[in-house]
Parts: structure tokens; C-alpha cells; sequence
């Protein structure tokens, strides 16, 4: 049996990060990016076997759709989601 669908018969459901990203408006990249840069990072995982793999939850979904918002080019919010773009400006400074 796939990883996908194990992680379908989970109550409450649980995403992985390909279930997840068209949910999101965002393709598996852009979430990995995200997690591996600490913009946004599940909370749960679960190990199959020897492979660990990350899990989404609806409010996991829910909060990375407001992060993409907030990310839109162009866009000036004034409340970042989750200490985002705190986050951001720290990496950001410790590359520059």
C-alpha cells in the first residue's frame, strides 16, 4: 500500500505534502521551500518504515492559504500569519 493512501484513511484526515500543495494553490516546491526555510512547518510526521514524512492538517492548509496570500507580490500586509515574515527578515539578515 502507497504512503498516500495510508495517510487518506487517517481521522482527522492528514495531507501529504503532494495531497497538500494543490490545496494550498502551490506546488510541492514552494511547501518544501517553505519548511525547509521555517515559513511554515507541520507539526506532525509520521515514519513509514525508514522514510519520515511530513503531515498537513486542514488548519495546516488553512494557515499556509493565508501565507500565500500574504506572499503575493505586491502585496504590504499589515499582520504577518504565524511570525512569518518576522522569520523571513531574520533569515534574511543572517544571509546578507
Amino acid at each position: 500500500m502507497k504512503i498516500d493512501e495510508l495517510v487518506r484513511q487517517m481521522h482527522p484526515p492528514r495531507y501529504t505534502i503532494a495531497q497538500a500543495a494543490p490545496l494550498v494553490g502551490k506546488d510541492v516546491d514552494t511547501l518544501r521551500r517553505w519548511r525547509r526555510e521555517g515559513v511554515f512547518v507541520p507539526q506532525e510526521s509520521r515514519t513509514f518504515g525508514a522514510l519520515e514524512v511530513a503531515l498537513y492538517t486542514d488548519a495546516d492548509i488553512a494557515e499556509m492559504r493565508r501565507i500565500a496570500v500574504m506572499l503575493r507580490p505586491g502585496r504590504k500586509p499589515t499582520r504577518a500569519p504565524s511570525g512569518v515574515f518576522e522569520r523571513l527578515r531574520n533569515r534574511r539578515r543572517f544571509n546578507a
